[in-house]
């Protein structure tokens, strides 16, 4: 199923040459996950287990196109304050409606 979705997306849009498979001189996104959660197991086949068991808060790290953009859950290349503040500020923005509307 990994394979076809991969392989196969690439075929789809015309961009084999370029991507889907880990090969020099095309590009690669690298997703590692972590098998140590009990969610992980049995893990006696490891395409199984990522296609049905695997959510995001596994991802350890993430490489795309070279370039570590994730290492130990702690994303790199972003910086999360300014957002984290806009989001703060939306939701009480947010709350406030929410308080008039039903209050």
């Amino acid at each position: 199923m990994l394979r076809q979705a991969v392989r196969g997306g690439a075929r789809a849009a015309r961009l084999e040459e370029k991507i889907g498979s880990l090969e020099v001189g095309k590009l690669a996104d690298i997703v590692l996950v972590s098998v140590d959660d009990y969610d992980q197991y049995p893990h006696s086949d490891p395409l199984v287990t990522l296609a049905e068991s695997t959510t995001g808060r596994d991802v350890r790290h993430v490489i795309i196109d070279g370039r570590v953009v994730m290492r130990d859950r702690q994303i790199l290349t972003v910086d999360l304050g300014p957002m984290r503040e806009r989001i703060a500020h939306q939701y009480q923005k947010i709350m406030d409606r929410f308080a008039a509307a039903i209050g």
